[in-house]
């Protein structure tokens, strides 16, 4: 029984890293760097490359409170995700006012807060129910603090408790959300690392603690804050959560043409 166990919790990081080791490839593919790259990839090149091997899903609106009034990005009809097709058939990209993309289930409801010190909250769920706030039992949320510290040594005390932002937050800080036991954690980086919460365990993931297994990625640096993706689906959805969690954690970054 362990043995199946430990093959199955196996497999299915190796599912992550996967996906995320496809996702990277495409920042190189893509060419992906400054606008100053003396062998720029054209747009045209890029568009095909992409569109040849990663999927290309419908973009919906998600619906945006912002803490400073702008204008909302574009919503193109379609969006190319660093992520295979195969893996991401019924599935949507789900697109704030900021341009910030997270991927989900088709049909589902997207909120999105866009507070006026840069942060973000986004979360994707089939009955438009708050998980940040209310009890949701499946979700695609993504975090993301910059200026708040509080909220960054929340995020990160359990799991990286050397970072700056919780070394250096008010004397006598308690970490509020300390690391379960039977929560899978891969590190990959000094301040970035996989988690797994399996069901009816409470840990990293938003949500988590519920009837189905939470998937994510936390990562943190000074340039960009607090990072954090969760994806927690129903059984028979839950396989394509590496690829949910990879594709929405790069694809802003890659502004990829529909």
């Amino acid at each position: 029984m362990k043995e199946r166990v430990a093959g199955e919790r196996a497999r299915r990081w190796c599912r992550v890293a996967a996906a995320l080791a496809v996702a990277i490839a495409v920042i190189v593919v893509c060419g992906c760097g400054s606008s100053s790259d003396p062998n720029p990839v054209t747009p045209e090149a890029k568009a095909k490359t992409a569109g040849s091997k990663f999927a290309e899903l419908p973009t919906k609106r998600c619906v945006t409170e912002q803490g400073i009034e702008i204008p909302a990005v574009p919503l193109d009809k379609t969006t190319v995700v660093p992520a295979a097709a195969a893996d991401l058939e019924g599935f949507a990209a789900y697109r704030n006012a900021a341009g910030t993309t997270v991927v989900a289930p088709r049909g589902w409801q997207c909120s999105s807060v866009v507070s006026a010190d840069g942060g973000e909250n986004i979360f994707v769920t089939p009955d438009g129910a708050d998980p940040f706030k209310d009890e949701s039992t499946q979700a695609v949320t993504y975090v993301n603090s910059s200026a708040c510290q509080g909220c960054m040594a929340s995020e990160l005390c359990a799991l990286f408790p050397d970072a700056a932002p919780v070394q250096s937050y008010t004397p006598g800080f308690k970490c509020d959300r300390p690391k379960p036991l039977r929560e899978t954690v891969s590190k990959t980086g000094e301040f970035t690392a996989y988690f797994e919460d399996p069901p009816d365990v409470a840990g990293q993931g938003t949500p988590s603690g519920g009837e189905y297994r939470a998937t994510g990625i936390l990562s943190y640096s000074d340039a960009i804050g607090v990072r954090k993706l969760t994806c927690t689906l129903e059984t028979n959805l839950e396989s394509a959560c590496p690829s949910v969690v990879s594709a929405s954690m790069l694809s802003s970054f890659l502004n990829l043409p529909g």
